[in-house]
């Protein structure tokens, strides 16, 4: 399902990005359902979807590494995924995640695109794309921009400066315990666009939410394991989420 990305722009730090917005560029994604729709696009009366950024890293990854998980869960629920395709780093480093998430997401609830209500809009991720749907959706509240019903996360990356104990503690993750700095293979180095920028971004509210200002967003269900290194950061988000 090819998105399009002019006419938005969209302020703040997306900005320059928006700027460079020639409306040639599409932002990839696909629909996942449990039963094959006849029109796979547009919305049906009421009809009420799921919103889906998969995770990997915000360097890995895509709809299809997830497409399995996601038939389940919309055969679980009954509901139609739409599953966007938002660009990678290190090649696209933030905010560029941040903007495709958004395009997509508004394009879906624009009445000249697919046209959902976004009150019929559930927003998930997992890992990264967990990160990633709540760094949209503290976008879209502090500019003014329609926001979905509610957000199911899965495992969210929260916090990428790493600073809860989970994450050196809870050693039956496969996850490492903490991701080298020094090493050249580092999805926050990918992310931040380097090194020299990780001091300025690694606390940034967008990157990582669990530092920012919660109020003012939707319902929010958040799962994870308790053998995961996102364990203390899923935890502390929930209760600070919660007041």
């Amino acid at each position: 399902v090819p998105i399009p990305t002019h006419g938005r722009g969209l302020p703040s730090m997306l900005e320059p990005l928006e700027q460079l917005e020639t409306g040639h560029r599409i932002v990839p994604g696909q629909w996942v359902a449990d039963r094959a729709s006849k029109d796979p696009y547009a919305a049906r009366e009421g009809e009420k979807i799921i919103y889906f950024t998969h995770g990997g890293g915000y360097f890995i990854c895509s709809s299809d590494t997830h497409r399995e998980m996601l038939w389940r869960i919309s055969r679980a629920t009954g509901r139609r995924i739409f599953a966007v395709d938002y660009r990678l780093a290190p090649e696209h480093p933030y905010p560029a995640a941040v903007q495709d998430a958004l395009h997509a997401f508004l394009h879906l609830t624009d009445p000249n695109g697919l046209g959902f209500s976004p009150e019929n809009v559930t927003v998930s991720g997992d890992s990264a794309g967990g990160g990633l749907a709540i760094a949209m959706m503290m976008y879209q509240r502090d500019h003014g921009l329609p926001m979905p019903s509610k957000a199911i996360l899965l495992s969210p990356w929260l916090d990428l400066t790493m600073t809860c104990e989970s994450w050196a503690s809870d050693s039956l993750d496969y996850l490492p315990a903490r991701f080298n700095m020094d090493h050249s293979f580092n999805p926050i180095l990918f992310y931040c666009s380097g090194r020299d920028k990780i001091k300025t971004l690694a606390k940034h509210p967008y990157l990582s939410p669990l530092w920012g200002n919660l109020e003012g967003l939707p319902p929010l269900l958040i799962q994870c394991g308790e053998a995961e290194r996102l364990l203390d950061e899923c935890i502390l988000f929930t209760f600070k989420a919660g007041g």
